[in-house]
């Protein structure tokens, strides 16, 4: 079986089959597959930076109150 895309809750492999999607993966919340908040969310952040490490203050981190580290 090889998935092409998935849409809310459900997956769709190469033939059109639709599968309900019950694996949220090792370490990994289920938020579901193509929400459209989600997508613009992160195509939002992928515009600006996908990764800053934790031993670097970033604005986000900031409005939820993590701690600066000066290094």
């Amino acid at each position: 079986m090889a998935f092409t895309h998935g849409k809310g809750v459900y997956l769709y492999d190469t033939d059109g089959k639709e599968y309900l999607d019950f694996y949220a993966g090792v370490a990994v919340t289920s938020l579901g597959h193509a929400d459209p908040d989600w997508v613009a969310a992160i195509t939002e952040q992928a515009s600006k930076v996908a990764h800053i490490s934790n031993l670097f203050y970033n604005e986000v981190a900031g409005r939820y109150g993590l701690p600066r580290r000066d290094h």
